[in-house]
Order: structure tokens, then sequence, then C-alpha cells
């Protein structure tokens, strides 16, 4: 999926305006972001690193582009 025309200030569900939310969880070392996209909700692990924040992302969208599931 894509942003709307106009970004992240341009999500909405049943005509509302809809939040993009980035939450914070603990670090566990392999874990990867996840998100309920219908509802605009990332959980990104607090990672020690940008580097290790950046390359777990990569690999997030990597995956992702194979698919989903229910997270």
């Amino acid at each position: 999926s894509r942003l709307p025309f106009g970004g992240f200030g341009n999500l909405r569900t049943d005509g509302q305006t809809q939040q993009f939310t980035i939450s914070l969880v603990p670090y566990t070392p392999g874990l990867l972001p996840t998100a309920s996209t219908c509802v605009n909700f990332l959980r990104l692990p607090n990672y020690p690193s940008k580097a290790e924040t950046r390359d777990r992302l990569l690999v997030a969208i990597e995956c992702g582009s194979q698919g989903y599931a229910r997270a």
C-alpha cells in the first residue's frame, strides 16, 4: 500500500483523519518491527543503535513485501 496523495495528513478511516502512531517496545535481539496497517500503528523495538534500527527496518520492509500476516 502507499500513502494517500498529500501524505500522512490525509490518512482517513471512515472519513475521519487517522493518526499514524509509532510505539517503542522493549528491545529483544532479533525482533523485527511490526505494524497494524489497518489502524496505522507501528511497533518499533527500542534498538541500541541507529544502525541496527535501520537494518531491522530494512529487513522488515523486505519481508513485508512478500505478503502479510496478522501480527
